[in-house]
C-alpha cells in the first residue's frame, strides 16, 4: 500500500492534469490582464528551493517519541517573476501552473502539493462550481516558466501575501511589475510548523523571515540588484511589509494594498513585534484602499510620523478587487454582481499606481529623495483615471525629518564634534521629548570619556546634551555639575548639584544604589565648592 505522501501526490498530479486537460479548449477564450499595458520586458517565472536549517519545520518524531522520515528543516520555496527575454517560441503560462508552482527539487513537491490544494479551495470559493473553476485553470497570463532573464539589473520588489492567503493571488500584478522591470519574489505563506499560517505573533515573524531568507536566494541570480529594494503587502500581509522595512533599513519604500492595521487579533500581534518600530519607519509609504478607510487605519499611522505618506482611496465593491480573484470571478462566471468594469478598473488603478510608485522610489531614480518628486509623479500617473465614473483620490503627507539612530548619534559626536550633535538635540529632542536620540547612560558615557581624557570643553557640550534631552535626570545634572566644577566654572556646578538633588524623590529612572550616591555625595562637593568660592572671592 502507498504512503499517505506518496498517495496525496498522485491524487494531486491526476487532478491537475484533469484540470489542465479539461480546461484546454478554453485556452484563447479568456485573458485576465485586462486593459493592463505590459512594460518593455517578457516576463518569467521559476521557482527557488531550499531548506532554511536554521530552523525546525517538522518534528524528528512523532507524538510516540519514534522517529518520523523526511527533512525536518523548513521547507522555502521562493517563488520569482522577473524581467525575460521576449520569445515567440514559449508558450505562457495558464493558472493552473501557478496554482501548482511545480518545484525545480522533488524533495519539496508535498509542500507545492499542499498550496496547491490550498488554492483550489480559495479558487473554488469564488468561482462557484467545477466548471468555472476548470475555465479558471486554463486561462492565459504573460509569464513563461524559466524563461531567459532580460539583459540587466533590476530591482526587487518582496511581496507579502495575506496570512491565509496564497502566494499567487495577485499574481496579474507580479507579472506586471516584472513586465515593467521589477523582480517580484515571494514564498507561500505556511505558518510555524504546519502548512496554513495563522494571524499570531509567531507566524508573522515567521512570515517575515521567510521573505528574508528568500531574498537571500537572489544573490544567485546575477539579474537581481539587493541594493534596491522595496517590499509590498496585501491585507495583514501588510504588516508583514512593513515589519520587513522596519528592521531592514536598507529597503528603500514600503507598499501596502487594503492594510489591516484595525485592533484585532492580527495586527494587535503584529504591534508588539520586537520590530515593530515606528520611528524606524522613515520611507515613503503607499496605501492603496478600495472605499473609505477606518478610523483606527489613521490613528495607526499617524504614529508612522517619519513615512513619507501616500493614500489612494479607490472605488469597488470589495477588497478582493485588490487581488486576481476579482479578475478570474469576471472573467469566467456570469456577471451577477457589480459591473465587472468596476473590478478591472480598480484593480488596474491599483496595478498602476503600485508600478509608479515603485519607479518613483525604488528604481534608482536621481529624483527618489525629493519629497516632491514621489506625489507628482503618483498623482500625474492616477490622472489617467480621472476619467472613471468614481476616480481615484489622492492625497500625500510628508514625513517629519528622521532622527538619528543612537549609534549613529555617537558617530557623529565622536566624529563631528558635540556642536554638530548639540544642533541634533535641539532639532529633534525638544520637537520631541518623549523619544530622545540617545538614551541617557549613553550621554554620560560619552561625556566622560572626553573628562577622563582632559577634554573639558567638549564633556560640557555633551553633558549639557544630556540635560537637555534629560530635564528630570538626577544623574545628568550630577554629570554636568562635575563637568562644570572640572572646568573652573565653580558657581555653575553648585547649581547642577543643587538640582541633582532636587530631583531625586521624582526621577523615575534613577536606581536605589545611584540615589543613594548623589543623596551622600552631592551636599559634600557642594559644600567644599562653596569653600573654594569664598576663597576666590576673599582673593579678589
Amino acid at each position: 500500500m502507498p504512503s499517505p505522501q506518496t498517495l496525496t501526490r498522485t491524487i494531486t498530479l491526476v487532478a491537475l492534469a484533469v484540470v489542465i486537460a479539461a480546461g484546454s479548449t478554453f485556452s484563447q477564450e479568456f485573458t485576465l490582464w485586462g486593459n493592463l499595458e505590459p512594460g518593455q520586458y517578457g516576463v518569467g517565472f521559476e521557482t527557488l528551493e531550499q531548506y532554511d536549517r536554521s530552523r525546525t519545520f517538522r518534528s524528528p518524531t512523532d507524538y510516540f517519541g519514534n522517529p518520523q522520515d523526511g527533512q525536518t528543516a523548513r521547507p522555502i520555496q521562493a517563488c520569482i517573476w522577473y524581467p525575460a527575454q521576449a520569445s515567440d517560441g514559449q508558450l505562457p503560462m495558464v493558472y493552473g501552473e501557478y496554482a501548482f508552482p511545480y518545484p525545480s527539487d522533488g524533495e519539496f513537491f508535498n509542500l507545492a502539493s499542499a498550496m496547491h490544494n490550498r488554492e483550489l479551495r480559495t479558487v473554488g470559493m469564488f468561482l462557484r462550481g467545477n466548471a468555472n473553476m476548470l475555465k479558471a485553470m486554463d486561462l492565459t497570463l504573460m509569464g513563461v516558466r524559466d524563461a531567459a532573464w532580460a539583459d540587466g539589473s533590476f530591482p526587487v520588489i518582496v511581496f507579502h501575501p495575506g496570512f491565509r492567503g496564497a502566494y499567487c493571488q495577485n499574481v496579474v500584478l507580479c507579472e506586471y511589475l516584472a513586465s515593467h522591470g521589477f523582480v517580484v519574489i515571494t514564498t507561500h505563506p505556511l505558518g510555524t510548523t504546519v502548512n496554513d499560517a495563522a494571524a499570531d505573533l509567531r507566524d508573522l515573524e515567521t512570515s517575515v523571515r521567510d521573505k528574508e531568507f528568500a531574498v537571500s536566494l537572489l544573490t544567485q541570480r546575477p539579474g537581481a540588484d539587493l541594493s534596491r529594494i522595496g517590499t509590498l503587502g496585501f491585507a495583514t500581509g501588510g504588516l508583514g511589509a512593513l515589519i520587513h522595512q522596519m528592521r531592514n533599513p536598507g529597503i528603500a519604500a514600503v507598499a501596502i494594498m487594503q492594510g489591516d492595521f484595525a485592533p484585532d487579533a492580527a495586527s494587535d500581534q503584529g504591534l508588539v513585534n520586537p520590530s515593530m518600530d515606528p520611528l524606524a519607519a522613515g520611507r515613503p509609504l503607499l496605501h492603496i484602499h478600495v472605499g473609505s478607510t477606518p478610523e483606527d487605519f489613521h490613528d495607526y499611522i499617524d504614529t508612522l510620523q517619519y513615512a513619507h505618506h501616500h493614500l489612494i482611496q479607490l472605488d469597488g465593491p470589495t477588497a478582493l478587487d485588490m487581488t486576481s480573484y476579482g479578475l478570474l470571478a469576471l472573467t469566467v462566471r456570469d456577471s451577477t454582481g457589480p459591473p465587472p468594469a468596476v473590478t478591472r478598473n480598480t484593480y488596474e488603478a491599483a496595478c498602476t499606481a503600485l508600478n509608479s510608485f515603485f519607479k518613483a522610489h525604488v528604481d534608482g531614480n536621481e529624483k527618489a529623495d525629493d519629497p516632491e518628486h514621489g506625489p507628482k509623479f503618483i498623482q500625474s500617473t492616477m490622472d489617467r483615471f480621472s476619467k472613471m465614473e468614481n476616480p481615484p483620490t489622492v492625497s500625500h503627507r510628508p514625513g517629519d525629518p528622521v532622527p538619528p539612530t543612537a549609534v549613529q548619534f555617537t558617530r557623529i559626536v565622536r566624529e563631528n564634534g558635540p556642536d554638530v550633535a548639540a544642533e541634533l538635540v535641539e532639532k529633534f529632542d525638544l520637537c520631541n521629548p518623549e523619544h530622545p536620540i540617545l538614551p541617557g547612560p549613553n550621554f554620560t558615557g560619552l561625556g566622560y570619556e572626553y573628562l577622563q581624557s582632559g577634554r573639558t570643553e567638549p564633556a560640557l557640550k555633551v553633558f549639557k546634551m544630556g540635560v537637555t534631552a534629560y530635564p528630570n535626570s538626577a544623574n545628568a545634572w550630577d554629570s554636568y555639575g562635575e563637568a562644570n566644577s572640572a572646568n573652573g566654572e565653580l558657581h555653575q556646578a553648585v547649581t547642577c548639584y543643587e538640582k541633582a538633588l532636587s530631583l531625586l524623590d521624582s526621577d523615575p529612572r534613577i536606581t536605589p544604589g545611584l540615589r543613594d550616591a548623589i543623596n551622600t555625595n552631592a551636599p559634600q562637593i557642594i559644600a567644599r565648592l562653596k569653600e573654594r568660592i569664598a576663597e576666590q572671592d576673599a582673593n579678589q
